[in-house]
């Protein structure tokens, strides 16, 4: 009997996630890797909410491939509210966290989400607001729909300079993904 509950979970589960994957929009190939980004909500009755970007990339070749992630390094957003104005940053109230620098690798047809931020979070007690965190800034944001523009840069001389800086991770540059991974107007709802 605990035999077929735990298939019964897994099935559930696997249906769970291939339904979500089918709902996500994912770029084209850049260098064979797809994306989208998905958004991580803690919802708080007290405190502020807290949105946590997360990138998500699918392998799409027939050859595994080796992915530098760091998330104090996490790309770029840009935050838009419903009439195309940009969101101001906010100063940061606490920002903490794992170093997150490692290299990744991508099986063939995998899929793996990796944080986009940086474990910062806010201090207010305003449930009606939300903080988007980010490995470089911070946005507060009212209860509203917004649009988001993400831009990841990875080219070699920049991978050199990640790997030499984050010594203990030993990868030879060449071997690691490289392209720009650009997302623009990923729709977020926090009504």
């Amino acid at each position: 009997m605990k035999s077929l509950v735990i298939l019964g979970l897994s099935i559930l589960n696997s249906i769970f996630l291939f339904a979500q994957e089918e709902q996500l929009k994912w770029s084209s190939p850049i260098n064979g890797l797809e994306a989208c980004l998905t958004f991580d909500i803690e919802y708080s009755e007290i405190h502020t909410n807290v949105i946590h970007p997360e990138l998500n990339l699918r392998n799409v070749t027939n050859d595994p491939i080796h992915f530098f992630w760091c998330v104090y390094d996490a790309g770029n957003f840009v935050i838009r509210d419903t009439k195309r104005n940009l969101v101001q940053e906010t100063p940061p109230f606490h920002r903490s966290g794992p170093i997150g620098a490692e290299v990744l690798t991508i099986e063939p047809g995998q899929i793996i989400q990796v944080d986009a931020y940086d474990y910062g979070y806010g201090q207010k007690q305003d449930p009606d607001l939300f903080y988007f965190h980010t490995s470089s800034e911070q946005y507060s944001l009212k209860r509203d729909s917004y649009f988001v523009d993400y831009t990841l840069t990875y080219t070699s001389e920049n991978l050199e300079k990640y790997l030499n800086h984050y010594h203990w991770i030993e990868s030879d540059p060449s071997t690691l993904w490289t392209g720009k991974i650009k997302l623009n107007e990923v729709p977020l709802d926090v009504r």
